[in-house]
Order: structure tokens, then sequence, then C-alpha cells
């Protein structure tokens, strides 16, 4: 397949183009980061409904654009050729991963709106009692249930790569009032899952290739 001009644009930073940035440099597929910063990027006509990431694809003297961090990252997949099952159960099974950690967004993010400190602390408290906790042991409970150690079939996919990224979010302990990575260490399934991945000298690589750009 010819991989098309491909150009990626979101803020400096990881969010949800970390996963989509890493299959790419995975699979060593050409791309350009274009770095939101404007302070009324939601407004510029190149990023229609005001969302990132958008993906620009320019081939044949034609462009279009690819909203939805999920559908950019299964398109992502398709370049790669080996990410996403072809099995009809198992793709579908990915793809319900993508979703589930857009419901971990869901429970998070308000939070990063919130006017004051106070009302911040009351927000992730209350996330870090309640739906996170909830959302782990869904997480825990299926990869408990995996015999390859991977979500979805014997093989990485996309699905791993999306919620590896928020291991690693959690990990860093970045979250004010958000004990991360001391709750992901009462799972010991999402414990090898995350060691499983980092076993992998392509995804280390790409992973600490991003992070030293600030990109993951």
């Amino acid at each position: 397949m010819t991989v098309p001009n491909l150009k990626l644009k979101y803020f400096k930073g990881g969010g949800r183009a970390a996963p989509i940035r890493v299959a790419l440099r995975m699979h060593d597929i050409p791309y350009q980061d274009v770095f939101v910063t404007a302070p009324d990027y939601r407004q510029q006509p190149d990023i229609p409904l005001g969302t990132v990431p958008v993906l620009e694809i320019s081939r044949d003297g034609k462009t279009e654009t690819l909203l939805q961090s999920n559908a950019i990252l299964c398109y992502v997949a398709r370049l790669a050729g080996n990410l996403l099952p072809e099995e009809p159960l198992e793709q579908a099974r990915a793809l319900e991963y993508l979703g589930v950690v857009e419901d971990f967004y869901g429970y998070v993010v308000p939070s990063f709106r919130a006017t004051d400190d106070d009302e911040r602390k009351r927000m992730r408290e209350s996330f870090a009692a309640n739906e996170l906790p909830r959302w782990l042991r869904f997480m825990a409970s299926r990869l408990a249930r995996s015999t390859s150690g991977y979500l979805v079939g014997d093989s990485l996919s996309v699905a791993d790569l999306k919620v590896y990224s928020i291991w690693d979010w959690l990990g860093r302990d970045v979250l004010d009032y958000v004990p991360g990575s001391a709750l992901l260490a009462e799972f010991p399934s999402i414990v090898a899952h995350k060691a499983l991945l980092e076993q992998s000298a392509r995804f280390t690589t790409a992973l600490e290739a991003l992070r030293a750009e600030g990109l993951a």
C-alpha cells in the first residue's frame, strides 16, 4: 500500500494523539506533526468541528481530513497492516476498548475545566474513589482472562496502544489528587500488561523518542 502524505494536527503533548503517534513511528510511517497553539483553534477552517486530533491525508492531488482519534488510530492500523484484528469479534473487541478509553476521558476531563483548585480537588478525589477504581477493575478482569497477555487475540493491537496511554498517564502521577501509580499497582493483570508492551523494543523505541520530544 502506498502511504499518502499525512499531517497530524494536535497539541504539543500526548493525550489522544499519543497512541496514534506510537503506531506511526513503530511502523516507520512518515507523517508530520502540526501543533495546534492558537487560542481560537476551534474556529480554524482546517479543524472542522473544533476538536482535535485531525489527520490530513493527501495523495493524487487530493486532500481529505479524518476526524476522531479512534477513527484515525484504526486508519493508521490499516496502514501498518497488523494492528487491527481481522476476525469480526476480535475486531469489535478492539473497537470496544477504544471506546472504553473514551469513557475514561469522559470521567476525568471535566476536572480540567474546574474554575478553582478546591473544585478540581473535589472532582479528582471523587474520580479516584469512584469511577477510576471501577474502570480499573473492569480492565483488570478483562486482562485476567487473556491467555496471551494482550487485550485482543495473541498480538499487539490498537486496543493495547490506546489503553497503554492510560497506564502511562496514571503511572506518572501527573493528575493532582489522583494516586494513579498506587491504584495501578493493586491490579497484577494491569501491571503485567504494561510490562508486556514495554518488552517490545519497537514499542519502547517509538515511545521513548516521542517522550524526548514531549509528544507522549
